[in-house]
């Protein structure tokens, strides 16, 4: 049996859009393949039909390196079983770059990964308050921002 072709929208953000042209939305439409496509065989066709420089930035082994964060339909990938997930038409995979550069805080004699997540936060839910404390009942969005930012603060040493 054939896998029907699939259509997705791909978002890229925190910088890591700079490594596909910088365009930050790519709609797409994943070939015909005797497997269904999940996010393991997505990430292979990005790298040979999207990505554009540095892939050692962007894939480590057969995943996204450490400091991707991957949503797919607004919720962690974590959530929705990551690589094993088999992609619907009409997704929304966004992934979004934690950390890059490095810059000295001024006082703290160390250097530290700058967050670039916040800005991604700020432009995407401009709802969202950024408080860090969204419970269990908030929605999978909200909690995976929270982790984000408190994985910021603690990078930044911010209390």
């Amino acid at each position: 049996m054939m896998a029907a072709p699939v259509s997705l929208l791909l978002e890229f953000g925190g910088g890591a859009e700079l490594l596909f042209d910088g365009i930050k939305k790519h709609h797409v439409t994943l070939p015909i393949q005797t497997e269904p496509w999940d996010v393991r065989h997505l990430l292979t066709w990005i790298r040979e039909n999207l990505l554009k420089e540095r892939p050692e930035l962007f894939i480590q082994g057969e995943s996204v390196r450490p400091g991707i964060l991957v949503l797919i339909n607004d919720s962690d990938w974590e959530l929705m079983g990551e690589l094993d997930y088999t992609l619907q038409n009409q997704d929304n995979v966004v992934f979004i770059s934690t950390l890059h550069g490095d810059y000295v805080l001024p006082g703290r004699g160390k250097w530290v990964p700058l967050c670039a997540s916040y800005t991604f936060v700020q432009e995407n839910a401009p709802q969202y308050n950024g408080s860090g404390t969204a419970g269990e009942e908030s929605s999978p969005l909200a909690q995976t921002f929270d982790r984000v930012l408190l994985s910021c603060k603690e990078a930044l040493f911010i209390p």
